[in-house]
């Protein structure tokens, strides 16, 4: 999202805590930009990754694991193969390697939900003070709730948790690419 119209200095550079009215305030700010479908969280990052890059980099990356970083050419393929869901926001990273391709993080919006069923007793209570809804540790088996999965998208996030769910096409796609550090896992759905 655009926060460019967005004039307040504390989005770009946030100094730490801050109070809850504070807080609020600066989500009245920002919500209007924000897909109606995502939420606006305490802790939430705006605007591309700036930083340093180290090493050479394979066709896709996820370090740590919740953030899937792309090569120029993985994000041009996937795009020229049609894939779904793909929003790529160019990293703004610099690196002594002259050669280093552009980087780009991976969106995946969160729009899928784990089953019930397997949560369970991995549940904590919805925030008091924040509203944040009630979050959970990943229990050790896991399926997706079918009626919350996205029609006809080849990426998306799962609310609540930082797995990425990708498509047999998308990792098909990556892989002519060549080798990548990323380790794919099947996902059932209920």
């Amino acid at each position: 999202m655009d926060l460019s119209a967005v004039v307040e200095p504390v989005l770009a550079e946030p100094k730490g805590p801050m109070s809850v009215a504070e807080y609020n305030r600066l989500v009245t700010l920002v919500r209007p930009f924000v897909p109606p479908e995502l939420p606006v969280r305490a802790g939430a990052s705006f605007g591309p990754m700036i930083g340093t890059a180290q090493g050479k980099f394979g066709p896709m990356t996820c370090n740590p694991p919740w953030r899937v970083v792309l090569r120029e050419d993985a994000v041009e393929l996937l795009k020229a193969e049609g894939l779904k869901g793909v929003i790529a926001v160019r990293m703004e990273l610099r690196s002594r390697r002259s050669t280093m391709p552009a980087l780009y993080e991976l969106e995946a919006r969160p729009l899928a939900r784990l089953h019930p069923d397997c949560i369970g007793e991995w549940k904590t209570p919805a925030c008091d003070l924040c509203g944040k809804p009630e979050s959970f540790s990943l229990p050790p088996k896991r399926w997706l709730l079918r009626s919350s999965i996205p029609e006809g998208l080849d990426i998306f996030g799962i609310d609540g948790a930082n797995p990425r769910v990708v498509s047999e096409r998308f990792v098909e796609t990556v892989q002519r690419l060549g080798p990548s550090d990323v380790h794919y896992q099947e996902i059932d759905a209920r």
